[in-house]
């Protein structure tokens, strides 16, 4: 993945078994997370400095994706002070766009997730079984973070 700085990162699926990955970033940084959703990563080892885990209280699929889907996902866990916190993240599946990133062109779905003060676009392309584009914001006063990843290559599973 290409993020929105032009770093290159590589980001491998390391396990699999159907229902759950695990992957691991060119950082360093290990997650396990669900294939079928657009929950956080359920654990955590190495990212940003943290290893962490979540707890669910509500657990959503948007999969299979059709324009107008919906998925919630309720979430406790413990941020990098140590003090407890509790999100929900809302996703729908906004719509179909054709995305260019620098491994090509593909037809995506559209899925936006809301959660606090966050925004994030996730385009996946069906063909590949990804997303091809992610990107996310939060405007927390004055202070922007944002980030843009792009699919740069990609090779299939064997």
């Amino acid at each position: 993945m290409r993020r929105g700085n032009g770093d290159i990162v590589t980001t491998e699926i390391i396990e699999t078994d159907g229902t759950m990955i695990t992957a691991k970033v060119g950082n360093g940084c290990v997650y396990k997370r669900r294939i079928d959703s657009y929950a956080p990563a359920f654990s955590w080892k190495n990212c940003g400095g943290g290893t962490g885990k979540l707890e669910f209280n509500r657990f959503d699929s948007i999969f299979p994706l059709t324009v107008g889907s919906k998925a919630e996902y309720a979430y406790t866990g413990l941020n990098a002070n140590r003090e407890p916190f509790e999100v929900t993240r809302r996703c729908t599946v906004d719509g179909t766009a054709r995305i260019a990133v620098p491994a090509g062109n593909f037809e995506t779905f559209h899925i936006v997730c809301q959660d606090g003060s966050w925004t994030r676009n996730y385009y996946y392309a069906p063909e590949l079984g990804i997303d091809v584009r992610s990107d996310r914001s939060k405007n927390a006063g004055f202070q922007q973070d944002n980030y843009v990843n792009e699919l740069v290559s990609y090779s299939p599973i064997s």
